[in-house]
């Protein structure tokens, strides 16, 4: 059945657009060769095959109820359920025809004649009448596109109404025989005719075509219905023609129908075949995406598994090239490989197992790029695949691809941080229909973004690593990598020798030249004395201008010094400052210290402060020297290391103060200022004087936080007392190297204005220096607002003739001019020289270390301003002078 089903659907094929009028014209022939048998006694035979026709009609239409319900179960269409219940009912009718059919003179039952007259009414009528209200319908459907089909279980209503609507005309068939009057005579159709019912039902027929005709879209059920409606309509046409044999005409037109319920029935198993075949295709096509699907959820588990391993970088590699490698493709293993490009060449990071032989690239392996496929899609960023490489034109250049077995190949780029990598997949098979699929690029370009995390990750900790144990300025290894070093060296029982280098006045380098041209010496630094390390030995910087040098298998003395002095051989050209010709050199000298395992310490720590405390022994003897731990030394060592940290406490807890000790005109005895000194309240030793700490913290560093902290609380003091007397002024000291530092600027600007009554002593020798950068200094701080005094004028190499070049307001008189007036002649005429030149050229002078009233008197005598010492006061703590200047009433009650 299904085989003829097909044959009809491709023969409605070839005829579609001539279907429905070849049709017609068979139709119209059928009749016409019937007619003259219509006189012709049908005997026997037609006994036999006339029924037979009957039933076949009536079967044709019950198997198109079957087929059309099997139809509307997959497609719930309210109009083919229509078109079902119309063919039930008019098949319940065409069943009960061969019952009351008369055959020759006599029928078959007593009312056969004209129970079958009613029948064949009643069939005209309910067919066509059920067709009219199938085209509205699907006219309505067409209208309302968007209307939703009718539920699956409303088919049972719709068969029950057909068989209903045929069990009831058949009955009201045989009840108009009994009681109706009759339509015929015999096998005369006049009555038929002349009664008006054939024009009724010709009339129904039409309307019935005219809808279907407005019906049709191009739908192959609604021509098939619309031949079986033609079918009825010829029928009618030809049973109006005055023929004798009524009989012959209606099985004529049984045939008629029978032919266009075929058509029907057809065009329905052939839409049920097609339905079929469609869900063949689509079961095909569900497995097909069911296996893809599987495919993809399996590459998502493996990409998972893969990410949340804790492996290291390389077995995450390997480890996800090889579920890549199975996973890329059912059935297929690739060969997979992540590489990155270094300059010219193709550098292997990972690749799975392969055996095909030594042309297939492993881990570690280096080839140029040139004449691979890398090397001809490196200008690219997007995925790149090839079914068959062979069969690509671009391919056939690679000449390291042609000589390996790879046919599909599949490669995608990213980047990591500035390098470029690649991961790819190859098969020694090539790959059918399309080849990859997006979907496959999809997969692959998702492995490439985790391997880019990765080694981004990997490249991360690389640089941390890096960080954690280098010095980040010079490159070399950190004090942290040292000790680490030097702890392993110890344990491992090898002849360890420490050496420490400090660069000699590098302090001064930075103040002179700048802390940007310093950062730079030492990068050279540390870069000679790594290339002229042995490969046992580790450099590291330890801090500031300090290096570490750790030696092993040094077993004597005299190895160890030899090793030192190999390093100090570098200090002796001289070093670039990184300026952009690359001329400005500058000398740099070490001074080195050595301590030797276990001789002068068993524990790393204690030999690395022992070779410290050796390179102060070596600067303490001149410098550019290197010195061995001497146990005598060491004393005197950690007494520094511990001053350095009670330094810096003092500044973290706060034990600094200002003493200040007044400036007193000479003349009339009037407050003119004070001098602001440093103290230090040591938790142990009490309070400590500016000379005993002030020097060492000069040397060590602690200058310009210190110098920093004076100036600020000085300002901060003072405010009151300068805003109740604005004749006062005082001072705070500067140090030349606090003058020398870039910080400088910073520090004014933080101090803000309202500087009124507020100097700064400089000492000669920073005001001698004579450098641009010392002259710039001073300016800043006169533009500021701060007066400026020279200190200790006297003690220095220069000439009165300096001082009017200077722009200062004050000059001090150092206290060893001043103890030996009036007595000493050549101090006299010091003290004379300096009061007489500062009165010419307007600068006020103080008397520094006044102790008796003979110097008050010659002082005054001579011109001096102002005398400082203790014959007036000792320098007195902050509430101190306070409550002294109100003890003077100057100025009266104005003193908060």
């Amino acid at each position: 059945m299904i085989k003829s089903a097909r044959v009809a659907a491709s023969i409605r094929k070839c005829i579609t657009a001539y279907r429905l009028a070849l049709s017609a014209i068979v139709l119209c022939a059928v009749p016409l060769i019937a007619l003259p048998f219509a006189d012709r006694d049908v005997g026997d035979v037609a006994k036999l095959v006339l029924p037979g026709l009957a039933f076949t009609s009536a079967l044709s239409q019950l198997v198109t109820v079957i087929m059309l319900t099997v139809l509307y179960r997959r497609t719930h269409d309210p109009s083919r359920a229509l078109l079902t219940a119309v063919f039930l009912a008019a098949g319940i009718v065409a069943a009960a025809f061969p019952v009351a059919l008369p055959l020759g003179r006599d029928g078959i039952v007593p009312i056969g004649a004209q129970a079958a007259a009613w029948l064949w009414i009643a069939w005209h009528v309910v067919f066509p009448a059920g067709i009219i209200a199938y085209a509205l319908v699907g006219l309505r459907r067409q209208a309302h596109s968007q209307s939703k089909p009718w539920n699956p279980k409303t088919i049972r209503f719709v068969l029950l109404g057909g068989a209903a609507v045929g069990v009831a005309t058949v009955a009201w068939a045989f009840w108009a025989a009994r009681t109706l009057p009759p339509i015929t005579h015999g096998n005369d159709l006049s009555g038929y005719r002349t009664s008006g019912v054939g024009s009724l039902t010709l009339m129904l027929c039409l309307a019935a075509l005219i809808l279907l005709l407005r019906l049709r879209r191009g739908r192959a059920r609604d021509e098939d219905v619309m031949l079986a409606v033609l079918a009825v309509t010829l029928e009618m046409v030809t049973n109006l023609f005055p023929v004798h044999r009524f009989t012959v005409l209606w099985y004529v037109g049984r045939c008629l129908f029978t032919a266009g319920s075929m058509f029907v029935l057809i065009g329905t198993i052939a839409r049920i075949v097609a339905w079929r075949d469609h869900a063949f295709a689509l079961r095909a096509t569900l497995n097909k995406e069911k296996a893809r699907s599987e495919r993809h959820a399996e590459r998502l588990r493996h990409l998972w598994q893969t990410n949340s391993t804790s492996a290291d970088d390389d077995a995450f590699l390997r480890s996800m090239l090889n579920g890549a490698s199975h996973a890329l493709s059912e059935g297929r293993e690739f060969y997979a490989f992540i590489c990155h490009r270094d300059g010219g060449e193709i550098v292997v990071d990972a690749a799975t197992r392969w055996a095909l032989g030594p042309a297939v690239a492993v881990a570690g392996d280096r080839f140029p790029v040139h004449g691979t496929l890398i090397g001809l899609i490196a200008a690219e960023r997007s995925t790149h695949s090839w079914g068959d490489v062979r069969a690509d034109e671009l391919c056939q250049r690679a000449e390291r691809l042609l000589s390996q077995p790879w046919r599909a190949v599949i490669v995608t780029p990213f980047r990591v941080a500035q390098t470029a990598y690649y991961i790819g997949f190859a098969s020694p098979l090539p790959l059918e229909d399309a080849g990859f699929t997006p979907l496959d690029h999809a997969y692959v370009e998702t492995l490439a973004s985790i391997c880019a995390a990765r080694l981004l990750q990997r490249a991360q900790f690389e640089r941390l690593r890096y960080q954690t144990q280098h010095d980040l300025l010079t490159g070399i290894y950190n004090r942290a990598t040292f000790r680490a070093q030097g702890f392993a060296a110890m344990r491992s029982g090898a002849d360890v020798a420490l050496a420490v280098a400090g660069l000699d006045d590098f302090r001064a380098v930075n103040d002179t030249v700048g802390h940007q041209t310093g950062d730079a010496l030492l990068v050279e630094v540390a870069a000679r004395l790594s290339a002229a390390a042995p490969p046992d030995d580790v450099v590291a910087r330890l801090g500031g201008d300090t290096f570490g040098i750790l030696m092993r298998h040094v077993r004597t003395r005299e190895e160890a010094e030899s090793r030192v002095r190999r390093y100090a051989n570098v200090f002796r050209e001289p070093f670039g400052t990184g300026d952009r010709e690359g001329r400005e050199r500058i000398p740099l000298t070490a001074s080195f210290g050595i301590a030797r395992a276990p001789d002068d310490a068993a524990g790393f720590e204690e030999l690395l402060a022992r070779a410290d405390a050796a390179v102060y022994d070596a600067k303490q003897a001149g410098r550019a020297q290197s010195a061995f731990f001497d146990r005598r030394v060491e004393a005197e060592f950690q007494l520094v290391r511990r001053t350095k940290d009670e330094l810096a406490q003092a500044f973290v807890h706060d034990q600094f103060e200002l003493y200040f000790q007044p400036h007193i005109e000479l003349e009339t005895g009037r407050v003119g200022g004070a001098e602001a000194l440093i103290r230090w309240n040591h938790p142990e030793r009490g309070l400590v004087s500016a000379a005993e700490f002030v020097p060492f913290a000069e040397r060590h560093g602690f200058m310009e936080q210190m110098g920093s902290w004076v100036m600020r609380e000085t300002i901060r003091i003072s405010a009151p007392w300068r805003q109740a007397d604005p004749s006062l002024c005082i001072w705070c000291n500067v140090s030349p190297s606090e003058l020398r530092r870039e910080s400088l600027a910073t520090r004014l600007a933080q101090v803000g204005t309202g500087l009124r009554g507020v100097g700064v002593e400089i000492t000669e020798g920073a005001v001698m220096d004579g450098s641009s950068e010392m002259a710039k200094s001073i300016g800043m701080l006169r533009d500021a607002g701060f007066a400026i005094a020279l200190d200790d004028f006297g003690t220095g190499y220069s000439s009165l003739s300096h001082l009017r070049r200077l722009p200062i307001d004050v000059v001090k008189i150092d206290r060893s001019f001043i103890n030996g007036i009036p007595q000493e002649r050549h101090d006299v005429a010091i003290v004379e020289a300096v009061t007489s030149i500062a009165e010419r050229y307007g600068f006020s002078t103080v008397a520094e270390g006044v102790e008796t009233m003979e110097q008050v008197a010659f002082l005054a005598s001579i011109g001096c301003t102002y005398g400082q010492g203790y014959l007036y006061a000792a320098p007195m703590s902050a509430p101190a002078f306070e409550r002294w200047l109100r003890d003077r009433h100057e100025p009266p009650a104005q003193i908060a």
